[in-house]
This record gives C-alpha cells, sequence and structure tokens, in this order.
C-alpha cells in the first residue's frame, strides 16, 4: 500500500511548487474527481421490466400513394 506523499508524486505533484499551483492542482484532481462521478450516476442501467425484446419477427408494411411517384 502506497501513502498519500508516494501517490502524489507518482501523478505529479510538486512539493516545491508555490502554493497557489498546489492549491490549483488539488482543486484540478477534486473537479476531475467529481467529473467522474457525475458521469457514472448519469450512465442509466437499464432494468429488467424496462427490455423489451421481440420474440416474434414482424413484417413492416408501407402503404404508398400512387398519386405521389417519384419518376
Amino acid at each position: 500500500m502506497h501513502s498519500l506523499k508516494q501517490i502524489m508524486e507518482q501523478i505529479g505533484f510538486d512539493k516545491d511548487a508555490p502554493i497557489e499551483t498546489q492549491k490549483a492542482f488539488i482543486r484540478h484532481l477534486i473537479s476531475r474527481a467529481n467529473d467522474q462521478s457525475v458521469a457514472k450516476k448519469k450512465q442509466k442501467v437499464p432494468q429488467k421490466n424496462e427490455t423489451k425484446i421481440c420474440e416474434k419477427d414482424q413484417q413492416l408494411e408501407f402503404v404508398f400513394n400512387e398519386d405521389k411517384q417519384v419518376s
């Protein structure tokens, strides 16, 4: 198991950077994590009662008006 310090170094955090840069880095990580969690929530998993499977093939019928034929 890695420590938080090791993980932060692996993802590019620079402890010697200016404090504002460090804060921006952390804010960026938080916003990306929030974006990912929202994206996961938006993905809808179909429920068993929502899935409709056609058990029998159906022939589609098209009725064309003979007056409006394209030549």
